[in-house]
């Protein structure tokens, strides 16, 4: 009798022990549909910079010793899962990727992909990818479809809200970006630039501070720091101050350098949206700022280009503002019909003009995700010439019923 209840006990514990083993694993790998992913067809998904803030602004001193006990500790949430990436096919919950790849090193159109880890809190493989002019880094959500292409791989928070980027090709980097990780995707929160310091090392502590190893670019000793993280908040939302929109506070920024001058592109948001969770943002201003004498100054504003808030649509309206040289783009989401639709509103500055460049729009049909429905977008032959603050929500709905 007690042999046999010790073996009952033996089958109960290596059935728990088995059943927290697969727990821990990757998620359920037996999605059956097949997706391509092709480099050379997406780039134009790659993000761009946002807007700067000066390094040495957020600097805090702190000791060398602080400094080395908060690396020894530090340990990048990413496991080594590599089972899952095989002849250049990746496994994930809901499908598997076949990566595109092509091996001739001589050939500007060479690409190849190796697997760096897995974030099991937030559900992210993490894959390289080397091209013939560097390398890039992309996040691919598990749990969907969803990914975005980085300059470097991530070092994730301890409590993985942050992440964050600063090595270049060869191992330094003047400039340290801020990711805050949110629905799924790592979104661009900070990118700190400095023309005083190379950033030698930059981890995270035990309390989710950024601590950084740097040196001046004037001598060859080197300094230590830390960035408040809890502090940032408060000072990114006092950047913006017009008495037009005292109630209002910075939600997205970004900076883009035409030919002849800077600008910076604000989205505005109600302050009282400003702590709750999983809020919508609708019917925002978007501001155009112009350089003068080294002050950004109001220049163009539109309070109608952002789609307003309809019923029984559960679609997070603005999602960002991207920027590449003289370029800027709206991203916002909406619901059309019984789809949701992603929509890229894009302007370019030249000449001190404001222009639309192009318009697209892709689409997910609600009750079936999986559908395969074609994007449209509309041009400059489409539209003609059409200034900044002409578009608005009902001039792009107009647009595409064309």
């Amino acid at each position: 009798m007690k042999k046999a209840i010790f073996f009952l006990m033996l089958l109960v514990i290596f059935g728990c022990k088995k059943k927290s083993a697969e727990n821990n694993n990757i998620k359920n790998q037996n999605g059956n549909k097949e997706y391509i992913f092709n480099y050379h067809e997406i780039t134009e998904r790659i993000e761009q910079n946002n807007d700067f803030y000066k390094l040495e602004d957020y600097l805090i001193p702190i000791s060398k010793n602080q400094f080395i006990k908060d690396s020894i500790l530090y340990k990048n949430d990413l496991l080594d899962n590599k089972i899952v990436f095989e002849n250049g096919i990746l496994k994930t919950s809901f499908g598997k990727i076949k990566f595109i790849v092509n091996k001739n090193i001589d050939s500007d159109s060479f690409v190849d992909y190796s697997y760096i880890g897995f974030n099991k809190k937030k559900h992210f493989h993490v894959i390289n990818i080397k091209l013939y002019d560097g390398e890039l880094t992309l996040l691919m959500n598990d749990e969907n479809y969803n990914y975005k292409i980085i300059n470097n791989t991530p070092l994730f928070s301890k409590n993985n809200d942050y992440a964050i980027t600063y090595k270049d090709n060869e191992g330094l980097s003047s400039s340290l970006d801020l990711y805050k990780i949110e629905n799924g995707s790592l979104n661009k929160f900070y990118i700190f630039s400095s023309e005083d310091n190379i950033i030698e090392s930059a981890v995270w502590s035990a309390d989710n501070n950024i601590i950084i190893k740097a040196k001046p670019l004037n001598n060859d000793s080197y300094k230590f720091y830390k960035i408040d993280i809890n502090n940032l908040k408060t000072q990114r939302q006092k950047a913006y101050v017009n008495k037009n929109f005292k109630n209002d506070y910075v939600l997205d920024s970004a900076l883009v350098i035409s030919p002849l001058n800077e600008y910076k592109i604000i989205a505005l948001e109600k302050t009282e949206k400003k702590n709750i969770e999983n809020v919508q943002h609708n019917s925002l201003p978007i501001i155009i700022q112009k350089k003068d004498g080294g002050i950004f100054k109001d220049y163009v504003i539109n309070d109608q280009l952002t789609f307003k808030y309809h019923d029984n649509c559960p679609a997070d309206g603005f999602q960002r503002l991207v920027s590449k040289n003289n370029y800027f783009t709206i991203e916002q989401t909406y619901c059309k019909d019984f789809m949701f639709v992603q929509s890229y509103v894009t302007f370019k500055i030249e000449n001190e003009k404001i222009v639309l460049y192009k318009y697209g729009e892709e689409y997910t049909e609600r009750s079936n995700p999986e559908k395969n429905i074609n994007s449209i977008t509309k041009t400059s032959k489409d539209f003609g010439i059409v200034k900044f603050e002409d578009v608005t929500e009902d001039f792009l709905i107009k647009l595409m019923q064309k």
